[in-house]
C-alpha cells in the first residue's frame, strides 16, 4: 500500500498534465485545424470508405484528407486497419471531424467505464487509478483503439464459458480484429488450443464477412493495396524507424539490445514463437474450472503485445485486464498476493515511464516487465495447488470465476 501511494503521488503531477493535454486536444479538434493524432488516420479511412472506397489505402487520397484537416504538409499516418474496421467506423466518416473526435472520445471513456464494471475489483477505486495511468491518457488523446480492445477482452472473459458464440462475434466486431498483427494471433492460438471452436468461428468469420462486403464495393484490388501497406509498415518496423519502431514487444527488446537488423529480427521472431507456445500450452486442456482460468486469461493481453511486430505504449491499456485477473487469482492464493501486487505496481510504473520516455530513450522497458510478468503467470499456473488442496486463503466460499456458468 505504501508503494502504491508513493507511485500514485509521484504520478499525480504528470497525470494532471496529461488530463490537461486531453482537454486541450479535444478543444483544438473541435475548433480546428486538427491536431496531428492517430485519429486523423482513423477518420480518413472512415471518410474514404464513404466517398472513395476504391482508394481506401491509397497514400495520396489519405494524405489529401489528412492535410485538409491538419492544414499541414506533414503526412506519416496512413489508414492501417483492415477493411472491416473502415466499415464499422463509417458513421464517424459521415460526421464532421471535430464532432467525430468528440464522439470517439466519449466512446473511449464509456468503454473504460464498462471495462471496470465488467472485470475490475473494487470498482469505485479504478476510475481514479486509470486517470493516473498514462497509457490510458495517451490512447484517449491520440484517438486510438485500446479502450475498446480492453472492453472487448473484458467481454470475452465474462462470456467465454456462458455464450461462446456471442463472445466470438463481439470479438470479431471489435478492434481485436482491426489490427490483425496485434491481438489476433495470440487470441486465435489460445482459443484453438482450448478447443473453443465457436468462438474462433466468430473471431475470424465476422471480420471476413465484413471485409468481403467492403471488397464487393471497392474492388478486389484492395487486398493487394492492404498487403502492400502492411509490408511497408513491417519494413519500417524492421529498420527501427522512430515512427514505426517495434515498440514494447519482444522484437523491440531485441532491437534495443542488438540494433535493427537480421539478428534482432531472428531473435524477435523466435521470442514471439516462444510466447505463443507458452499460451498454447497453458490453454491446451481448455479453460480450467479453478483459479487457473484467471491466469490463462490474464496471460493473453500481455502475450499479444509481446508477440506482436509493433505495439506502442498506449497498447498497455489492455494490460489493465491482466492486472484485474491476477488480483482476482491472488484472492484465493494468499502466497501469490505479494508477487501479484508487485507485478501490478511495477506494471503501473513502467507504463508511465514508457509514455514519458518512449520517443526519447526508446528502450522498451514495458517489454522487459511484460516478459517477467508472463513468466510469473506461467510459474503460478504450473505451481497451482492440486484440486484437493485447501485454499491458502481459507475462504471455502470462494466466489465463482468470471467465466463460470
Amino acid at each position: 500500500m505504501c508503494a502504491a501511494t508513493v507511485i500514485g503521488v509521484g504520478s499525480l503531477p504528470v497525470a494532471l498534465f496529461g488530463l490537461r493535454q486531453l482537454a486541450s486536444t479535444t478543444t483544438d479538434q473541435l475548433s480546428g485545424p486538427a491536431q496531428i493524432t492517430d485519429f486523423v488516420a482513423i477518420y480518413s479511412g472512415a471518410r474514404l470508405l464513404i466517398t472513395d472506397p476504391a482508394h481506401l489505402y491509397a497514400p495520396g487520397a489519405v494524405a489529401a484528407i489528412d492535410q485538409s484537416l491538419t492544414d499541414t504538409d506533414r503526412f506519416d499516418r496512413p489508414f492501417s486497419f483492415l477493411p472491416n474496421a473502415a466499415l464499422l467506423l463509417a458513421p464517424l466518416g459521415a460526421t464532421p471531424y471535430g464532432p467525430a473526435y468528440a464522439v470517439w472520445l466519449i466512446v473511449g471513456l464509456v468503454a473504460l467505464w464498462l471495462s471496470i464494471w465488467l472485470l475490475a475489483p473494487q470498482r469505485w477505486l479504478w476510475p481514479m487509478l486509470l486517470a493516473l495511468f498514462l497509457p490510458v491518457q495517451l490512447a484517449l488523446i491520440m484517438g486510438q483503439t485500446p479502450p475498446l480492445a480492453l472492453l472487448a477482452f473484458c467481454g470475452l472473459v465474462r462470456l467465454l464459458s456462458r455464450r461462446s458464440t456471442l463472445a466470438g462475434v463481439l470479438l470479431g466486431l471489435s478492434p481485436v480484429t482491426w489490427k490483425p498483427q496485434l491481438f489476433l494471433p495470440t487470441f486465435t492460438v489460445a482459443l484453438l488450443a482450448g478447443r473453443r471452436w465457436r468462438t474462433v468461428a466468430g473471431l475470424l468469420g465476422v471480420p471476413a464477412l465484413l471485409c468481403g462486403a467492403v471488397l464487393a464495393v471497392a474492388g478486389l484490388h484492395l487486398i493487394g493495396d492492404c498487403q502492400q501497406q502492411g509490408a511497408e509498415m513491417l519494413t519500417q518496423v524492421g529498420t527501427g524507424r522512430s515512427v514505426e519502431s517495434a515498440g514494447q514487444t519482444v522484437l523491440g527488446l531485441c532491437q534495443a539490445m542488438f540494433g535493427p537488423g537480421s539478428i534482432a529480427a531472428a531473435l524477435g521472431i523466435a521470442g514471439s514463437v516462444v510466447v505463443e507456445l507458452a499460451i498454447g500450452l497453458m490453454w491446451w486442456r481448455g479453460l480450467r474450472n479453478d483459479g487457473r482460468c484467471d491466469l490463462q486469461l490474464a496471460a493473453l493481453p500481455i502475450a499479444a503485445v509481446l508477440a506482436a511486430p509493433h505495439a506502442l505504449g498506449y497498447e498497455l491499456t489492455t494490460w489493465l485486464a491482466s492486472a484485474w485477473l491476477l488480483l482476482r487469482y491472488a484472492e484465493t492464493r494468499a502466497s501469490a498476493m505479494p508477487v501479484v501486487i508487485g507485478l501490478c505496481l511495477t506494471g503501473w510504473l513502467t507504463g508511465n515511464i514508457i509514455i514519458l520516455t518512449e520517443n526519447d530513450i526508446g528502450f522498451p522497458w514495458a517489454a522487459v516487465q511484460g516478459v517477467a510478468t508472463l513468466g510469473v503467470i506461467v510459474w503460478l499456473y504450473a505451481s497451482h495447488p492440486p484440486a484437493d488442496h485447501v485454499p491458502e486463503s481459507a475462504d471455502v466460499n470462494r466466489k465463482p470465476s468470471y467465466t463460470s456458468a
